[in-house]
């Protein structure tokens, strides 16, 4: 067998990582990329990076993903009861962060266009900062 992506023709974990970079890059669309750029080059403290990363990762220790990693948890929202505590449940949905953020003075963190994909368990979203003058 030859190795067609380096130059003698034998397999190397580097061509083979570079192979797998190029893949990824290739799948990830233009606007995705933007998005990843937009939240880890953002002017904000890392912590806030990282939660924006993990929510569209659908990352957070909500009841839902803990009960997919196997964890006894109940599996409605702690604050409202009414549904699944999801991600999009928790920041979105649910009525009691909503109302706190409305009542807040700190800038508004608007998470749109949330897509779970329940193939992967992975979210996507569209991340914006507006700040409440």
């Amino acid at each position: 067998m030859v190795w067609h992506y380096e130059g003698s023709g034998r397999f190397s974990v580097c061509s083979a990582y570079k192979l797998a970079c190029i893949s990824a890059a290739a799948s990830t669309s233009g606007s995705t990329a933007r998005n990843w750029r937009f939240i880890w080059r953002a002017r904000v403290p890392p912590k806030v990076r990282l939660f924006v990363w993990k929510v569209c990762k659908n990352a957070l220790p909500t009841m839902c993903n803990l009960r997919k990693r196997g964890v006894e948890v109940k599996e409605g929202c702690v604050l409202c009861d009414a549904e699944t505590e999801s991600v999009m449940h928790t920041l979105i949905l649910c009525p009691f962060p909503r109302l706190d953020l409305a009542l807040s003075t700190l800038p508004w963190l608007v998470i749109s266009n949330y897509e779970s994909r329940m193939e992967d368990g992975y979210g996507v979203c569209t991340v914006s900062l507006l700040v409440r003058t």
